[in-house]
């Protein structure tokens, strides 16, 4: 099946299982996309734009995360 284009706010891509892959989500500051990982330990990979500018976040293992991202006061870097 081809699509030429979807029109929509929140879009969610998921395999033949039913799990979720990505997400798509549009808002009044530009959007996010979300890569979820596969299998038991989950995690994902984040982008997202705001008033600022954003943010790319992933998430994995153990809940371990790397963000990088624009706030009001400039730049951030977490690690954890």
């Amino acid at each position: 099946m081809t699509f030429g284009e979807i029109t929509c706010r929140k879009l969610t891509v998921v395999d033949d299982e039913g799990k979720r892959g990505v997400l798509l989500i549009t808002d009044e500051n530009g959007g996010v996309v979300i890569a979820y990982r596969k299998g038991e330990d989950g995690g994902y990979a984040q982008l997202y734009s705001d008033e600022h500018g954003g943010y790319v976040q992933a998430r994995g293992k153990g809940n371990g995360y790397a963000h990088l991202g624009n706030d009001k006061y400039g730049t951030q870097t977490q690690l954890s």
